[in-house]
């Protein structure tokens, strides 16, 4: 049943799919439906919170792991994100459908859950200061939010432009684009 929904959600957007076009794709009766989630808002939230789950412990592992460097922090975060353009094309069709209608709030609090995500992120960038390795001369938490902008944004173009391949140079590309910033170096000038 999730997947038909997701299917279904992600083609059509939440509000335009019935119950009925769910539990006929499923192939299941409404009253499994009811059992399971409640209703479709019940359904939703269970795909939701699900899909989320998984990312944000992908984060939290990566915020709790010692690491050797700001770089290496960036090359685990990096397969997170852009690993659900890979494996779930669906669900960040889904998401961006919903973040973008304004109608993400009343169905599940992504604010919330955001803000809970980049507390990991951010004590990443955290943990780059203190150990001299970027500037101090910037909040950690803008220097967060602009990576995991950018990390995001590819991974939308990966599900949506199907043309970017994702390959661990793409990942090493991003992050010295983050890290250099994308200036001439005085050799190459």
């Amino acid at each position: 049943m999730i997947s038909a929904a997701i299917k279904l959600f992600s083609e059509k957007g939440y509000h335009a799919v019935s119950v009925r076009e769910i539990v006929e794709a499923a192939e299941v009766t409404k009253p499994v439906l009811y059992y399971y989630f409640e209703n479709k808002e019940g359904l939703f939230r269970a795909i939701v919170e699900g899909t989320l789950h998984e990312f944000e412990q992908g984060l939290t592992e990566t915020a709790k792991m010692q690491s050797e460097s700001f770089r290496e922090d960036l090359q685990r975060i990096n397969p997170i994100v852009m690993g659900s353009a890979e494996e779930h094309p669906e669900l960040v069709r889904l998401m961006n459908a919903v973040f973008f209608s304004g109608l993400y709030e009343s169905l599940f609090d992504f604010t919330g859950y955001w803000d809970r995500v980049m507390v990991h992120v951010i004590f990443i960038f955290e943990r780059a200061q203190a150990r001299a390795e970027i500037r101090k001369d910037i909040h950690p938490s803008v220097l967060a939010h602009h990576y995991m902008g950018m990390a995001t944004n590819a991974m939308r173009y990966r599900v949506y432009m199907r043309d970017l391949e994702v390959t661990d140079q793409l990942h090493n590309q991003l992050i010295d684009l983050f890290i250099e910033g994308a200036g001439l170096k005085e050799e190459m000038k």
